[in-house]
C-alpha cells in the first residue's frame, strides 16, 4: 500500500518521551499530589479540630508545588541526556523503512525487521515532529512528519490510519 523511508534522529526518540512522559506519567504525579494535598488538609483540620490557617497550608504547599516544578522542569532534560548517553544509539537511531501493508505495518531497520498487525496499533498520537502508533502503553511506532516529502504522501498516509480505525 504505502512505503515510508526516514532517518530516525534523537530528537524523535525524545520528542516520543517527552510526549509520553508529559501525557501519562505527569498526569498521574499531578493526581498524587493532589491526593496528598488533600490527604494532608483533612489531617491538618483532625488535629486542629477547627479551620487550618492558610499560613500551615501555605507551609506544606509551597514546598510540594517547589518540588513540582523542578520535577516539571528536570524530567524532559534527563530524558533527553539518558538517549545521548546510550551506548546502543542504533537502537534508537538510524535509517527506517516502514510498509504499510493491508493486514500489517513492516518495520525495518539495518539490525531487525519487524512485523507488527494493524490490530497491535492501539492508538495513534501526533506530535509536533512525529506520528505515534502505540503498540503497547509505553512502545510506539515513531514515524517522523518530515518524512512525508509532499502534503498528498502525508495525506494518503492519514487516510490509511483513517481506514484501519486507528486514527
Amino acid at each position: 500500500m504505502m512505503e515510508i523511508k526516514f532517518t530516525q534522529t534523537l530528537q524523535h526518540v525524545n520528542d516520543f518521551a517527552v510526549h509520553h512522559w508529559r501525557k501519562h506519567t505527569l498526569r498521574r504525579f499531578l493526581g498524587i499530589f493532589l491526593i496528598i494535598f488533600a490527604l494532608l488538609t483533612v489531617v491538618g483540620l483532625m488535629n486542629n479540630k477547627e479551620a487550618i490557617s492558610a499560613a500551615s497550608v501555605l507551609s506544606y504547599l509551597i514546598p510540594m508545588v517547589l518540588i513540582l516544578v523542578i520535577w516539571i522542569g528536570i524530567m524532559p532534560m534527563l530524558i533527553k541526556m539518558r538517549f545521548k548517553r546510550n551506548k546502543d544509539q542504533n537502537v534508537w537511531t538510524g535509517e527506517r523503512t516502514i510498509s504499510l501493508e493491508e493486514d500489517k505495518i513492516l518495520l525495518q531497520t539495518p539490525e531487525v525487521k519487524s512485523e507488527y498487525h494493524w490490530s497491535m496499533i492501539k492508538k495513534v498520537e501526533i506530535t509536533k515532529l512525529c506520528y505515534l502508533l502505540y503498540i503497547s502503553s509505553i512502545q510506539a511506532i515513531i514515524i517522523p512528519r518530515d518524512s512525508f516529502l509532499t502534503d498528498t504522501e502525508r495525506e494518503a498516509f492519514e487516510l490509511i490510519l483513517k481506514e484501519k480505525g486507528k486514527f
